[in-house]
């Protein structure tokens, strides 16, 4: 199975990215950090007509509140007629990592302009928070953010490990914050 992920600058999507271990490729369509905020949808839709992947893969990247609502320009980010011209290319997946952050804040208003634009076949937080704004909507899953095991890693009994409990990530709000504090 050939995926090609959709990336923007380094940080999640490298790990995630990393962690697939079937044949894949990867657009990198922002990179901000490196002054690269051009639009390059066109660019984009070109380049997996020509990969032919089985599965298309989107990691989200911070976007501004009004970048979130569609009242500011998208900064390098796709469009959303491009994540649906994606789809008559291949499935789509959303992978989200803050999707169950808490409270009203951009990232309910993105999820659910793109779910209900149709712009992905799936769409997934890897927060690990169940009770997120697009729970129980068909195509729409929950998961742990993956991570790539380091070969040399011994995989200890949890009564062995010095480390009760660990937490990736920022604390956000809502139901993460809860159950870390």
């Amino acid at each position: 199975m050939k995926a090609l992920f959709l990336l923007g600058r380094p940080g999640h999507a490298t790990v995630i990215y990393d962690s697939w271990p079937w044949d894949k490729t990867f657009f990198r369509f922002e990179d901000e950090v490196n002054g690269d905020t051009r639009q390059k949808d066109d660019e984009l839709l070109e380049f997996a007509r020509e990969a032919q992947p089985d599965v298309i893969v989107y990691i989200s990247v911070g976007l501004t509140p009004r970048q979130f609502d569609g009242s500011e320009p998208h900064r390098g980010i796709p469009h959303d007629e491009t994540f649906r011209k994606c789809r008559d290319i291949a499935p789509t997946v959303f992978i989200c990592c803050d999707g169950g952050d808490g409270g009203n804040n951009g990232w309910y208003k993105l999820l659910h302009r793109y779910h209900d634009g149709g712009c992905f076949d799936s769409m997934v937080t890897i927060d690990g928070v169940l009770d997120w704004p697009l729970k129980d909507k068909k195509g729409c899953w929950v998961g742990l953010n993956p991570w790539p095991w380091p070969k040399d890693l011994e995989i200890k009994p949890l009564a062995d490990r010095s480390v009760p409990f660990a937490f990736h990530g920022a604390i956000g709000g809502g139901n993460r914050e809860a159950l870390v504090n």
